[in-house]
């Protein structure tokens, strides 16, 4: 889809969120208008924790994109033009559950189908590169947990990908977990206000 298609798709929810935002009242001297600031370490902080479409864009794209809004003490000033511009970065496609490691079914994999898994469930929710699961593999036929092309899959090796899972998110695997905290929290509320209705009876 063509930039220009994209920002007009993302306009509504990019305006949406401008309104949320606090506006800047301290501008530098001919500066006019609504502007929003953001602190320098802002725009990496986003493109980290999922804000941005990182299949699509390199965070230095994405910081590269602001570079006619920072300022000399190094934050950002944000007119609402440039923010609703700025759509074009924005991820809006589905949003999986976060990948539970404690849910994997314990005991003999063939090394070919944990390999399909690793690539389909694993690296995409950790910011690791490829060569530390290679390491880890390696560490692993040492000490006996893979023989004969087959790989134990154990409570153990469970709890250390929920560690990696945990220590070193990826950008997706953020927004999945912020998207599922946001509904759990949507839940909870929904919950109270149905017990809060109820009526009341004497015991």
């Amino acid at each position: 889809m063509p930039k220009d298609l994209i920002i007009e798709k993302n306009k509504p929810l990019m305006e949406a969120i401008w309104q949320k935002m606090p506006l800047e009242h301290e501008l530098p001297a001919g500066m006019r208008g609504e502007f929003v600031r953001y602190l320098a370490t802002d725009p990496k902080f986003l493109y980290e924790t999922g804000f941005i479409d990182t299949k699509r864009h390199k965070c230095e794209e994405w910081e590269g994109a602001l570079q006619d809004c920072k300022q000399p003490d190094g934050t950002y000033l944000i007119s609402k033009e440039k923010f609703i511009e700025l759509g074009k970065y924005k991820y809006t496609g589905p949003v999986n559950k976060p990948f539970d490691a404690m849910k994997i079914k314990e005991g003999w994999y063939e090394l070919p189908e944990w390999h399909r898994f690793l690539i389909r469930s694993v690296i995409p929710s950790i910011s690791l590169p490829i060569e530390s699961l290679i390491q880890a593999e390696k560490h692993m036929k040492v000490n006996g947990q893979i023989k004969k092309g087959r790989i134990l899959v154990d409570k153990a090796l469970k709890l250390r990908l929920k560690s990696v899972l945990d220590q070193f998110p990826s950008p997706t695997r953020r927004r999945e977990l912020a998207v599922a905290e946001e509904l759990q929290k949507m839940l909870d509320e929904e919950s109270a206000r149905t017990q809060s209705s109820e009526p009341q009876t004497l015991s």
